[in-house]
């Protein structure tokens, strides 16, 4: 059977850490101002929400 060492399972998060960085950092930072509806799991709320101001959310 083919089951995932820690080792990749860390890679996977780290993977996914640095674009899910990226898309806060970069492109989030874009588009805050025009957001109107965000819908987002409960486990990226707080780090979305902390990266910038929605004044457009409803």
């Amino acid at each position: 059977k083919n089951f995932p060492t820690m080792s990749s399972i860390h890679d996977m998060s780290s993977i996914f850490d640095r674009k899910f960085d990226r898309f806060c950092l970069e492109i989030l930072l874009q588009i805050h101002y025009n957001m109107k509806c965000l819908i987002i799991d409960s486990v990226f709320m707080d780090r979305i929400l902390h990266v910038a101001d929605y004044p457009n959310l409803i």
